[in-house]
């Protein structure tokens, strides 16, 4: 039999050249010969075939007498290792039909639902038809099945450990349904063919098949299933090598490769019998280094999981900031590397790619190390996208960022989703308009001009308030008038709205490729010529992946056979498929700095290596994964004696992978991170494989300040400008000739002052909103209103920034024509209802304690109608077809609500009786004022304010001089409580306002008691403020408690409003929020820098 031979040892010490130089042997010798090299992806065969052919010139150009007539590789096939497979199991005459594997999924899905019809499954019985359920589950089964267990070997693993009604035994029931189905319908997964195959070696002996040299390398990890199959294989080989980076324990001082411990005992287990190992640890070498990172021994791992981590990571945590002189250490048998470490901690993550791009062109140009000998690693790098493209672009480095790029994040692609989706979601307004305006629809499909479009824009937006529904927009062109756009805008909905019937794949799959070639715009044959290549690829790419999943979905209609679908599960499943694609971003040159993940870094050594983005969280990652085959899970089944495990799963991957990537460098390593988020201003912790979570460790971290590296070494202009506004020498710049120097320095140097402000910490800043400098030195004046409202007193008492976007600038979010009733005009229906009804009672003398319930309902009825009414024709509110719906919700909570309130005057026994509605003291809603403003006095300062009040309830008795004892109710058609807190803090004063205004305006020397807030749609208090304290009363035995005096309630306002009227004026409009609860639901938090601020202010604190 043939020996299997395992070649082991550290990353990188040859092993895979030894191997190519082997098989190069081997075909030299066996001509014509056949070799089979197996490797795990696509992206490793490209490494793979390069370093081969590099080998082969080597040979040729040589001229060694043993190569001299070295013709070139001929036999040789790299092939992934489910490839390997299918060909050997084609090759010995057993034919098979490969499922798609997003067919899979779907075929689960069919099984899941069977069963539950058939009353077979209980513990997910309730999940079944949760979308992500069926994926779920595959993924379990393809750890079963690289674990090479088949749904018999499960079951019976399962029987003597767990109950047979339990969750894993039923999992168990659908993973042998699973492949019961795929025999029926005469098909096998990719993992499947691995079982055939083993089936075919197994039960025949003396099998016609030749091999030759059988080698598999670029593993970080196998499976039973693979190892099985090179066990089976390795009888019809010559040879059979497989190389895997591992060492043994006592050869590992810093367990770096703990987490492949599994993976290792599974060869030895697999393969025993006729394996041979080889390591590849070389003895130790004394070089002369002083002054390098060394890699202290730690003794390998007692014991494993978490305490062998910690272990680990203590261990390469030191390597970053422990030097040693001398020798240079021995790690794994072998001399460490005498590379440079360096580390660095900038502002955010653009000054750290900023940082980063400088050092790498600076190594360019004066140390003339070639892009391509330099790699930049992210772990996480949809945080830093962005920050890359600006950094390397702005210095001008040819770089290359090697991400996986959605689909769906294509233009064409977006576009091409948006013409599925219009008629599903019924035209809404800025979708359709959206699409009309693209560059990629034919306008002339169905005779509209872009002018058309721009005039349908507008009309539909700000006239006739088009919301959604083919309906609304067939009016809003008939009231346009236009009849070239009726007709076109109507064909354009015929088109687009798919047929009311349900088909099968093969029929929706013609309609909308007959609709896509209707509407899609291409470029001209001329214009293809001069067309941008990453337009033209994105368009090729877009049109080749959408006809990939049409003609998928056409196989599975195949496959399983009788569905039919309507359009829109139809488009679910097809977008669904189109939100899976991704694939690598184009434009890779020869000689580029590669910035990639941590997990696609090139298996091979660079001169320097940039490691950033080493914050807690990031990296090391947190595994936070859920699911039938998450770790949690899958250290459950190992309890029931199904041995399933991924190496990756491991506490230890982090920082093996992290000790990997550090070893891929030959001269040079700078390891940076962040110290805030620009997103939300959070402080960033460094990792804690930077730092060792010691103290020393953070100090160790090197602080570069924002454009420091340009003050010697800029690397463009625009950086050599920012560095000298950040420094101060504007003067400086004056002298410099290059055209572009005046362009850059106008151009950011707003945006330069703005974040020298933010980094300084200071708290007031005019970036900050504090405006007072400013307007003290007549260089700005602020605008004051004549009359103040409440609510203009509150958004200060809230926050200054808060009035600031809202009264001064007045920005308001843009929000789209909707059918739904605006809370604002919602609030309006129920005061004025309420209103007409209290009126109406009033007129008929009578009180609400008076009526009877039907009486109570029929006159609120004719006041909500007569509300309603008032309401569409004031706002044109576009009611939608549920309106009807609407208006009765909206009846039954006010007849709710005035119930609530009669039952609260029978428990008051009627003392308060509602007097004024909708009273306006120094404005009104309708007509004149009532009464006039509120004026509050302070010195020389004189404030009015003006409101209305929606109801003032007078009680029955009176004060002891005559005057009325009030009671003020305001509605509210929200639920958020007012608490008498927020008042005494200055963040509503509202009702305190009223208090006064009735009191001075409305009925002077009144007593105002109790200000009460009432939701209508709740039919509740939201809170409620005593303006006249009720004495407590003692417990019996005990004396009266006397309370201190107090500031009172409406003192305290009075002096909030002067405060808030002279700060105002001041310029004070900081962000300076009053409390949490000021924050919540606030609309201005996409542009709101409180997290800053507050770290700010701790600064200040401290």
């Amino acid at each position: 039999m043939t020996n299997i031979e395992v070649f082991t040892g550290p990353y990188r010490t040859g092993k895979s050249v030894k191997l190519l130089e082997r098989l190069l042997d081997y075909l030299e010798t066996n001509r014509p010969g056949e070799a089979l090299l197996v490797v795990p992806s696509q992206r490793y065969r490209k490494l793979i075939t390069e370093r081969l052919l590099a080998l082969v010139k080597k040979r040729q150009a040589d001229g060694a007498a043993e190569h001299r007539d070295f013709p070139g590789v001929f036999g040789l096939k790299i092939l992934s290792f489910y490839k390997l497979l299918e060909e050997i199991l084609r090759k010995l005459g057993v034919s098979f039909r490969l499922m798609p594997e997003r067919v899979r999924p779907v075929l689960l899905q069919q099984i899941l639902l069977n069963m539950k019809a058939e009353g077979t499954l209980k513990a997910i019985d309730p999940i079944v038809e949760f979308n992500g359920t069926s994926q779920q589950i595959i993924e379990l089964i393809d750890e079963f099945e690289r674990a090479a267990l088949s749904p018999a070997d499960v079951i019976s693993r399962l029987e003597n450990n767990v109950d047979s009604g339990s969750k894993y035994m039923e999992l168990a029931r659908i993973y042998e349904r699973y492949w019961l189905e795929l025999e029926r319908l005469g098909y096998v997964d990719q993992r499947i063919v691995s079982f055939k195959l083993r089936e075919k070696l197994t039960s025949e002996k003396d099998l016609d098949l030749n091999l030759g040299f059988l080698a598999v390398d670029g593993f970080d990890r196998f499976n039973p299933l693979q190892l099985q199959a090179v066990h089976l294989l390795a009888p019809y080989c010559k040879k059979v090598e497989v190389l895997f980076d591992y060492l043994r324990p006592d050869e590992d001082p810093n367990n770096d490769y703990l987490w492949k411990d599994d993976s290792f005992k599974d060869l030895e287990n697999i393969l025993a019998g006729n394996l041979v190992i080889n390591s590849s640890v070389v003895a130790a070498e004394n070089v002369e280094a002083p002054e390098i990172p060394v890699l202290k021994p730690k003794r390998r791992r007692q014991g494993s999981g978490d305490n062998a981590l910690q272990l680990s990571l203590f261990a390469m945590a030191d390597s970053l900031f422990i030097k040693a002189p001398g020798d240079a250490p021995v790690a794994g048998g072998r001399p460490q590397r005498t590379y440079t470490v360096e580390k660095f901690r900038a502002m955010d993550r653009y000054f750290e790619m900023d940082f980063i791009a400088s050092r790498i062109k600076q190594r360019l140009v004066s140390d003339g190390i070639e892009p391509s000998d330099m790699l930049v690693v992210i772990r996480d790098l949809n945080q830093y996208r962005t920050a890359v493209r600006s950094a390397f672009e702005g210095a001008g480095i040819p770089h290359y960022l090697d991400e996986s790029i959605e689909l769906l994040s294509l233009p064409l692609a977006q576009w091409y989703h948006q013409l599925l989706s219009l008629s599903i979601d019924e035209y809404p307004r800025a979708a359709t308009i959206k699409f009309l305006r693209s560059p990629f629809t034919r306008l002339s499909a169905f005779g509209l001009t872009r002018e058309e479009v721009e005039l349908l824009d507008k009309k539909s937006a700000n006239d006739f308030a088009v919301v959604s529904g083919r309906n609304q927009w067939e009016d809003c062109a008939r009231l346009i008038g236009t009849v070239s756009l009726k007709t076109a805008l109507g064909k354009f909905l015929d088109m687009t709205t798919p047929p009311a019937e349900t088909r099968s794949h093969e029929r929706w799959v013609a309609w909308v490729e007959d609709l896509f070639e209707e509407l899609f715009l291409a470029p001209a044959d001329d214009e293809k010529d001069d067309e941008i290549p990453l337009n033209r690829w994105q368009r090729e790419t877009t049109l080749s992946v959408v006809r990939q999943s049409l003609a998928l979905l056409i196989k599975e209609s195949t496959i399983i056979k009788g569905q039919s679908f309507v359009y829109k599960e139809f488009v679910r499943k097809l977008v669904h498929m189109l939100e899976q694609s991704t694939f690598r971003s184009p434009g890779e040159g020869q000689n580029q700095v590669r910035i990639c993940s941590a997990e696609l870094a090139p298996n091979k050594t660079f001169s320097d290596i940039y490691l950033a983005g080493l914050v807690e969280g990031e990296f090391p990652r947190r595994v936070s994964r859920s699911g039938f085959a998450s770790p949690e899970e899958v250290k459950k089944w190992r309890l029931f004696g199904v041995d399933l495990h991924n190496p990756r799963h491991h506490a230890g991957f982090e920082s093996a992978l992290f000790n990997s990537l550090l070893e891929r460098s030959r001269d040079r390593i700078v390891i940076t991170c962040p110290t805030t988020d620009i997103v939300d201003g959070e402080e960033l912790i460094p990792s804690f494989l930077l730092t060792g979570g010691k103290d020393e460790g953070v100090r160790s971290l090197t602080v570069v300040k924002p454009f420091e590296s340009a003050t010697n070494q800029p690397v463009s202009v625009r950086d050599h400008v920012a560095n000298r506004l950040w420094r101060n020498q504007n003067e400086a710049m004056v002298a410099m000739t290059h055209p572009d120097v005046a362009a850059y320095s106008e151009k950011i140097s707003a945006p330069i002052a703005m974040l020298k402000a933010r980094e300084s910490g200071a708290s007031h800043l005019v970036y900050n909103g504090w405006l007072t400098d400013l307007v003290s030195s007549g260089s700005l004046k602020i605008n004051m209103p004549k009359e103040w409202s409440p609510s203009r007193l509150n958004d200060y008492g809230k926050c200054p920034f808060k009035y600031w976007t809202n009264h001064v600038l007045k920005v308001e979010p843009h929000e789209e024509p909707t059918n739904e009733i605006l809370v604002t005009i919602l609030g309006e229906a129920y005061h004025k209802a309420l209103e007409l009804f209290y009126i109406d009672l009033k007129n008929r003398k009578q009180s609400l304690v008076e009526l009877e319930d039907d009486d109570i309902r029929r006159l609120l009825e004719g006041a909500t109608k007569s509300a309603l009414i008032s309401m569409n024709s004031l706002h044109k509110v576009k009611r939608g077809e549920f309106a009807q719906y609407e208006d009765q919700e909206i009846s039954f909570r006010l007849v709710r609500f005035v119930l609530e309130e009669k039952r609260r005057a029978i428990k008051e026994q009627g003392r308060f009786q509602p007097s004024l509605f909708e009273h306006g003291f120094g404005t009104a809603r309708t007509g004149e004022q009532l009464s006039p403003p509120l004026v509050i006095k302070s010195g020389s300062k004189e404030v009015k304010v003006v409101g209305v009040i929606d109801r003032i309830d007078v009680a029955a008795d009176m004060t002891a001089s005559g005057k009325p004892k009030v009671r003020v109710i305001d509605y509210k058609s929200g639920s958020t409580p007012i608490t008498e807190r927020d008042a005494l803090e200055g963040r509503n004063l509202q009702m305190p306002i009223y208090a006064m205004a009735i009191s001075q305006s409305i009925m002077p020397g009144a007593e105002v008691e109790v200000g009460q807030f009432l939701s209508v749609s709740q039919a509740s208090s939201l809170g409620s403020l005593e303006f006249v304290k009720k004495p407590k009363k003692p417990k019996e035995g005990e004396p009266e408690i006397v309370e201190a005096p107090s500031e009172s309630l409406l003192e305290r306002a009075k002096n909030y409003i002067v405060d808030y009227v002279t700060r105002i004026g001041d310029g004070d409009f900081e962000v300076r929020p009053n409390g949490e609860v000021s924050c919540r639901g606030c609309q201005h938090s996409m542009i709101c820098r409180i997290t800053e601020c507050r770290a700010s202010g701790d600064e200040d604190a401290e």
